[in-house]
């Protein structure tokens, strides 16, 4: 009797070990899985930002003023973590420009920026992006109704179509407002070449295609 109570209790610590190691590699498994999924997650996203960023240097400047092209060279000079949030491109003027958070002198040296306040990239509302007059946004003076706006991030590709353009004052704030729907509103400077400060702003608006 007292042989068989010993034997069931060492196969019952058998068992148990056994489990107990089945259950620490799955474990690992998982934690393996789970760091592999993590670090193709980052190298992927670090892959999209190092595009973008050899797309910030490949710009066509032959609009831009001589002052514009400096600016730009000298932030592009400057060693910073600078992570675009997307491109946005539009064929018919041949832009392509990245586009940053915020609307500081180094975000607009470098590409365009978004407005404080207005639609985050990707979200369903109006997003504004503000441009210099002499430098990636002077294309702007020959944008028309229709003309397509592609806004690439490094998930999505969404296309956009011009709706209208027009000139307003600098205290039309109106068109940063939200609306509910999924457009884009470009911003910069007007008229588009003058000596010193542009006293009115130039705007085109773009909606979602379906």
């Amino acid at each position: 009797m007292m042989k068989m109570l010993t034997a069931r209790k060492s196969f019952g610590r058998t068992v148990r070990n056994s489990t107990e190691a089945l259950l620490w590699v799955v474990f690992g498994i998982c934690i393996t899985t789970y760091a592999l999924a993590q670090l193709s997650a980052v190298f992927a996203q670090e892959r999209a930002i190092e595009s973008f960023r050899d797309r910030v240097t490949e710009v066509d400047r032959s609009l831009w003023s001589e002052s514009r092209i400096a600016h730009h060279e000298t932030a592009l000079a400057q060693v910073e973590d600078d992570v675009p949030l997307g491109i946005l491109s539009v064929p018919s003027i041949d832009l392509e420009v990245a586009i940053f958070d915020g609307t500081s002198t180094r975000a607009l040296n470098l590409g365009i920026g978004r407005v404080a306040g207005t639609a985050r990239v990707g979200e369903p509302d109006n997003l504004a992006l503000a441009g210099h007059r002499d430098g990636f946004f002077r294309g702007l003076k020959n944008i028309d109704v229709g003309d397509e706006l592609i806004l690439e991030t490094d998930n999505r590709t969404q296309h956009y179509e011009v709706t209208e353009y027009f000139v307003v004052t600098p205290e039309d704030v109106y068109v940063l407002e939200q609306n509910g729907e999924p457009s884009i509103t470009l911003i910069t400077c007007y008229p588009f070449y003058v000596l010193g400060h542009a006293p009115k702003r130039f705007i085109v608006r773009a909606r979602l295609q379906n």
